[in-house]
């Protein structure tokens, strides 16, 4: 996968740089290589989901292109920029005029024809496909780019908080929108405070002992395998690593980070106390294992009641692959390497 790889290639590469380790740099700089080898880029400027493959979600590719800016600034190597310099380009383009969020479904491109493969008429507006892409395009600091930004989150939050399920719970919705607000709130001088605000009051209320923000009810009845981690009715005090607690992590310690002028009215006290708590149970729950395949990392979800591991049994993929891949392995160990020394 390209941004699971190019995630994991940016935390070895800044690891490196900032704690001044040069085999992790090179590490780094060697899974990507080996992305970019087998061609995980599409001329046109997509991210190939997978190695050779014939589709891209313009949610992963904004993942990898944030990584490639990572990768850049860690190794000074301009290669990496351009590489993601080429999808902002492509987002432009993809959202001109009437199409600042995009027909069909946005997240699901063939590769061979460039058109949706969901075949859905109408606009996706749920904000889960958009927070990757806003900031990815806050963090390029290109003005061109963070404009396109503002706008996109403006006409993303129309109607916010009543958008549209997307197979799980609130919480996946709402962290992943945090994201976005996180960024745009940062860079584009537009004020979501109000919006911010609703999203720390909902998280801050499912907020458990150890830290951890425990899942609500799902949203939808039917949910495929890639479901939510509650049970269903939100009783079993979940706390969903992978679709929530990350992201709200990463949220706010982007807002911990923010310029005094640009916090206009967000409650920094909720975001500090959220931070504070994720902090103090992503280094809890990390596993310890003599197994060095598992010593270290973070499972798809934590069971917030018993205090154990939890892969999530019904969820057939993603409990072993948060282990594998960048999604958890990466967000969470560079929030909390950004986070290195703060009180």
């Amino acid at each position: 996968r390209g941004d699971t790889s190019l995630i994991t290639a940016a935390l070895f590469a800044e690891a490196g740089a900032k704690y001044g380790n040069a085999e992790w740099t090179k590490i780094g700089r060697n899974l990507a290589e080996a992305a970019f080898l087998r061609d995980i880029q599409d001329p046109r400027g997509y991210f190939r989901w997978y190695a050779n493959g014939t589709c891209a979600y313009f949610s992963d590719c904004s993942r990898c292109a944030r990584a490639c800016l990572g990768l850049s600034r860690a190794t000074g190597e301009a290669r990496y920029r351009e590489a993601a310099y080429r999808f902002a380009e492509l987002v432009m383009v993809k959202t001109e005029g009437e199409h600042l969020i995009f027909g069909g479904h946005s997240a699901d491109v063939d590769l061979r024809t460039e058109q949706p493969t969901w075949g859905e008429a109408a606009y996706q507006d749920n904000p889960c496909l958009y927070g990757d892409m806003i900031a990815f395009l806050c963090a390029t600091g290109e003005k061109r780019y963070v404009k396109r930004a503002g706008e996109i989150t403006d006409r993303n939050m129309a109607k916010f908080p009543d958008v549209k399920p997307f197979g799980f719970s609130d919480n996946f919705t709402y962290s992943r929108c945090l994201v976005m607000l996180a960024a745009a709130q940062s860079a584009t001088g537009r004020d979501y405070s109000d919006k911010i605000n609703f999203i720390l009051d909902f998280m801050s209320k499912l907020v458990t002992p150890c830290g951890a923000i425990a899942e609500r009810p799902l949203r939808l009845a039917a949910c495929h395998t890639e479901g939510g981690v509650a049970m269903g009715d939100g009783s079993d005090r979940i706390a969903d690593i992978l679709y929530c607690n990350s992201q709200v992590l990463s949220a706010t310690t982007q807002m911990l980070k923010m310029a005094a002028e640009r916090r206009c009215v967000v409650d920094m006290e909720k975001v500090r106390a959220l931070n504070a708590g994720l902090r103090r149970f992503f280094l809890d729950a990390q596993i310890a294992s003599d197994d060095l395949r598992l010593d270290g990392g973070w499972m798809r979800a934590f069971d917030t009641a018993c205090g154990e591991w939890y892969g999530l049994n019904r969820d057939m993929d993603w409990g072993a692959y948060c282990i594998m891949g960048g999604w958890v392995m990466g967000y969470v160990p560079m929030a909390l390497m950004e986070s290195d020394g703060a009180k």
